[in-house]
């Protein structure tokens, strides 16, 4: 939990092994985010002493950049905090509209925007989220902060405002964390860390990164075109299964005789 780390201690005091056998266990997520930096070092010590202490655990990592998407106001990363919590509330969109024009809203919108220093996943930075697609072509592959200072207006008001106009049409993204590839590439180097959490299916509009593996590989493969090997290829697909299926038990992720054959063949440079 992002917004709330030492929560991590009630996961871990049933991952250690004292006195009896310790319990598999692994967590979201390892990542290097942009609003609180602290995370990644935090989750790699975690980790360490989980295991040096009898404990059997592993962080999940995503082995690409963490960009949402957004449809107007559904995004996850508004339930942070109370005013986006009261709008995600409002299934209504004529009723949200009411909400989201109420200055007084606006007030607890704008308050929680400058709070940078609380915990937080979002970066809360509209100069950072970029418009993808809206029915006002004119603002699309802008971001809001240089169209709020176009205008004139507060940030907070320019995106609500877009909101109320257009509702779920204005579609928007951010990255909020993994966007430091030479960061990512150590990360993914990490033995205490699954190279998985594609919430697949949890946040389908939202962050769906389901062809991660392939985007791992992409990810070892050009730092060997860029003669700064990460690791191997042949050790980034055993990472993806072997190692995996290992940890987890199945019956899996191995070329032996005997074996189940299940095996993918690809061209690296199709990456």
């Amino acid at each position: 939990n992002a917004a709330n780390p030492l929560q991590v201690t009630q996961y871990l005091k049933e991952a250690l092994g004292w006195l009896r056998k310790p319990l598999k266990t692994t967590l979201i997520a390892m990542i290097d985010l942009k609003g609180n930096p602290t995370v990644k070092p935090m989750a790699s010590l975690v980790g360490w002493l989980a295991n040096s202490f009898g404990g059997n655990f592993r962080w999940q990592l995503l082995p690409t950049p963490f960009t949402v998407y957004a449809d107007g106001m559904d995004i996850v990363l508004f339930e942070e905090f109370g005013a986006g919590e009261m709008a995600l509330d409002i299934r209504d969109q004529l009723e949200r509209n009411d909400l989201l024009k109420d200055e007084q809203y606006r007030r607890k919108f704008r308050k929680f925007y400058k709070e940078k220093l609380s915990p937080r996943v979002w970066q809360r930075d509209f100069g950072d989220a970029v418009i993808l697609d809206c029915p006002d072509k004119s603002v699309v592959g802008r971001n809001f902060a240089e169209l709020a200072a176009d205008r004139g207006i507060h940030v907070v008001d320019f995106f609500l405002d877009m909101v109320v106009a257009h509702g779920r049409s204005l579609r928007w993204f951010t990255t909020v964390g993994n966007h430091r590839k030479d960061r990512l590439r150590k990360m993914v180097t990490n033995p205490g860390a699954l190279i998985t959490f594609s919430d697949a299916g949890a946040h389908i509009r939202n962050m769906a990164f389901y062809n991660l593996p392939l985007r791992f590989l992409k990810l070892v493969y050009e730092s060997h075109v860029e003669s700064e090997p990460v690791m191997s290829l042949e050790r980034a697909v055993h990472r993806l299964t072997g190692e995996q299926a290992d940890w987890l038990g199945v019956d899996a992720g191995h070329i032996r005789k005997g074996d189940r054959a299940d095996i993918t063949v690809l061209d690296p440079r199709g990456l």
